[in-house]
């Protein structure tokens, strides 16, 4: 009986390993944050949400372009609990943006060119919306580094980050220390571990967060937004906590909401 406990632990994780392998490697990027379907909808409530941020003082805003595909409806809700409808001005399928207009007025938030990518280790903070219809919700920010970039979906640059990434973030900005937006976010990807990995944890899976690298955003925002609407520089002058950067951020970002139908 001893001799058969002994072995039952190393059964487990052959067991866990060789399901590790028959399973994906990866779970694909959300292509709608689009609700379960219902028989009937009720009136006023959109079928999907995300988030959005301004680029602009004149209303332009970026957002995930899987947030707006297919919409015949387009509002948001901006920090001041403000409620306008919105239009796609720009739409790349291919890397996941979309610009869009509103009739408001925000400060906005510099784009990084792109021109150096951001170090492993660099700290940053995304700010969104979780997975909550409710209008009256504030975003919520979180914390982490940049874990490494790669290219994926053919030539599309993408940070990977430690920083909280939920159902509903899509479309928000990825905001490095200088307090300019490196990334706009996609959503997470569930990775398989490695067989060690698995062996010391037994987990079989760890989530990887995802945001599409600004130097795809900064040509669309370039080519439909006048230069004299486009912030003048980062969100404040170096030194300050990336808590008080979130702080300065927040209202310049907006909760998407989106009709199908």
């Amino acid at each position: 009986m001893s001799g058969q406990r002994k072995y039952r632990p190393k059964a487990a994780a052959v067991l866990a390993f060789l399901v590790a392998l028959l399973a994906s490697s990866c779970l694909p990027f959300p292509r709608n944050q689009q609700a379960a379907a219902e028989p009937a909808k009720s009136p006023g409530v959109p079928d999907s949400f995300g988030t959005g941020f301004f680029v602009s003082s004149k209303g332009h805003f970026l957002t995930s372009h899987h947030v707006v595909d297919g919409a015949l409806r387009i509002w948001v809700v901006d920090a001041q609990k403000n409620e306008r409808e919105a239009r796609i001005l720009a739409a790349d399928r291919l890397r996941d943006l979309a610009l869009c207009r509103v009739e408001l007025e925000s400060a906005g938030l510099l784009l990084d060119p792109g021109v150096m990518e951001l170090a492993p280790g660099g700290e940053v903070f995304s700010i969104g919306f979780s997975d909550d219809e409710s209008f009256e919700e504030t975003p919520k920010t979180g914390f982490g580094r940049i874990l490494g970039s790669e290219v994926r979906e053919r030539d599309v640059r993408f940070y990977r980050t430690s920083a909280p990434i939920r159902i509903g973030n899509s479309g928000g900005p990825l905001i490095s220390a200088r307090g300019e937006v490196i990334g706009v976010v996609k959503g997470g990807r569930w990775v398989r571990r490695r067989f060690w990995e698995i062996w010391r944890t037994w987990n079989l899976f760890d989530v990887v967060n995802y945001a599409v690298q600004s130097v795809h955003a900064f040509p669309i925002v370039e080519s439909h937004v006048p230069a004299p609407d486009l912030p003048a520089g980062p969100l404040a002058p170096p030194g300050l906590s990336l808590p008080e950067l979130a702080r300065l951020a927040g209202p310049s970002v907006v909760k998407v909401f989106v009709d199908l139908n």
